[in-house]
């Protein structure tokens, strides 16, 4: 659907802007919070480095 692929879009968009602050060391840290679906595809588009992050239930469903 379209919504959908915009969804897509966009995590894509974060994902990228996102990988480029941590290489250039922009954070020690990092959290995120998003509807569970959504966050799921910041997930499936990140590089390990970043996806390697934190993002348990007991953190609320967050990337810190």
């Amino acid at each position: 659907s379209p919504h959908e692929q915009a969804a897509v879009q966009f995590s894509r968009k974060v994902t990228e802007y996102l990988e480029k602050a941590q290489e250039k060391r922009d954070f020690a840290s990092l959290t995120v919070a998003a509807e569970p679906h959504f966050l799921g595809k910041l997930k499936s588009s990140m590089k390990p480095e970043l996806n390697n992050m934190d993002c348990t239930p007991e953190t609320g469903g967050f990337l810190s």
